[in-house]
């Protein structure tokens, strides 16, 4: 089996809201924040697709969300078809 990562893409936002103090002068409140990495591979085997757990996808670690998967049967890599899978993994922190 032969794995390789193609593609690593980060994604935080928060929510958030602006009001003027007294002055007038804008204040940017932010909470409730979401980091998630996408993680794109290409393999010889068909991948078992699991969510809701936590994983390891290209070195990188987080809950899996969502995944997906297709063959691309035009490829082949050591005689065997191609399978590409996007995986999107919910990560616990601020950052990423």
């Amino acid at each position: 089996m032969a794995v390789h990562t193609h593609e690593i893409s980060k994604t935080v936002r928060s929510q958030e809201e602006t009001l003027p103090d007294i002055n007038g002068n804008p204040i940017v409140y932010a909470g409730n924040v979401q980091a998630e990495i996408n993680v794109k591979q290409r393999r010889n085997d068909e991948p078992t697709l699991t969510a809701g757990s936590t994983q390891t996808i290209g070195g990188r670690t987080g809950v899996c969300v969502e995944a997906s998967s297709r063959s691309l049967p035009q490829f082949k890599l050591d005689s065997a078809v191609v399978w590409e899978s996007d995986y999107r993994l919910r990560v616990n922190s601020d950052t990423v």
